[in-house]
């Protein structure tokens, strides 16, 4: 810390005896007050750089133990899955609803077409009247309606009423065509909203996993900063050899340190990671941007 130079002035008494230089402030000093000066300088160090080391020690070693920091980015996760798995159950019964609307109004329209074929046939029958031209016209009546009615009953393995592209409006997610009322289809209904629940729950289990994985990655990577300053404290506190130079500079690396863990550990309610487009990636449905894994760049 100290060089032995020529007399010269010492800068707190004004002495003409200052022969000891400090290296950091690049003043000199009598031997007094020189010995003065390292103890301010000492004081200095413990009570302002060593005592905001150990805080922010102190809170490493939390982030070490804890996942408290993520807790609401996981909760935003849960939320975002359990908003899904409404809107896909709710998709599936305003299309129940709207199958059942369909099967009643296509029932309603047979039986309506049927009446008077079967009033024609009654009136025939009473009449006694039958010519070919009645049979087979009627029987033309009768196999329209078969059709019909097959149409209705048979289940057509080949058609689906799923629109199961990855954008979902989910105000007409299930499209239900005319030629499509059977009742075989609300099991298809059903079996489209266990299936869209199953891929909403494994989507929110991978986001979790991946910040998971980004937030231990990024803690290992703030305790490997945090080494090298903890390193030169106690290199500097061993040797007793402390001048201004040192001060500021760890200053200046805590400062740093203490603003990066500030934004670790701040709440940034504006951001979501919640990438909310009703297209779905169902490889990569939650988005976690680099300033959003609650670890920001500390590079």
């Amino acid at each position: 810390m100290a060089t032995d130079n020529e007399s010269t002035l010492c800068s707190i008494c004004s002495k003409p005896s200052a022969k000891l230089f400090c290296t950091g402030c690049k003043k000199y000093f009598c031997r007094k007050d020189f010995k003065e000066h390292e103890q301010q300088l000492s004081m200095t160090f413990d009570n302002e750089i060593v005592r905001s080391h150990d805080e922010l020690l102190d809170l490493i070693q939390k982030l070490e133990k804890s996942n408290y920091l993520s807790l609401h980015i996981f909760d935003q996760i849960e939320q975002w899955k359990q908003i899904t798995i409404n809107k896909v159950k709710k998709a599936a019964e305003n299309a129940q609803h709207e199958l059942t609307g369909l099967i009643e109004n296509r029932k309603i329209t047979i039986i309506k077409q049927l009446e008077p074929i079967t009033k024609e046939i009654r009136s025939l029958r009473e009449d006694e009247c039958i010519v070919e031209t009645d049979i087979d016209r009627l029987r033309k009546k009768i196999n329209d309606m078969r059709q019909k009615l097959e149409e209705v009953t048979q289940k057509d393995t080949n058609k689906s009423i799923i629109f199961n592209d990855d954008y979902i409006d989910w105000n007409r997610l299930i499209y239900i065509r005319q030629e499509q009322q059977q009742n075989y289809v609300f099991n298809q209904i059903e079996q489209w909203k266990e299936t869209t629940i199953n891929k909403v729950k494994k989507a929110a289990d991978k986001a979790q996993y991946e910040l998971t994985q980004l937030i231990e990655s990024r803690k290992i990577t703030i305790i490997k900063q945090f080494e090298p300053i903890t390193k030169e404290i106690r290199s500097l506190r061993e040797e007793e050899n402390i001048v201004e130079t040192d001060i500021d500079r760890l200053r200046e690396k805590i400062n740093d340190m203490r603003q990066k863990l500030e934004e670790v550990t701040q709440k940034d309610t504006n951001k979501s990671i919640i990438f909310n487009d009703d297209h779905i990636d169902w490889n990569r449905l939650i988005y976690i941007r680099q300033e959003q894994q609650q670890n920001c760049d500390l590079n």
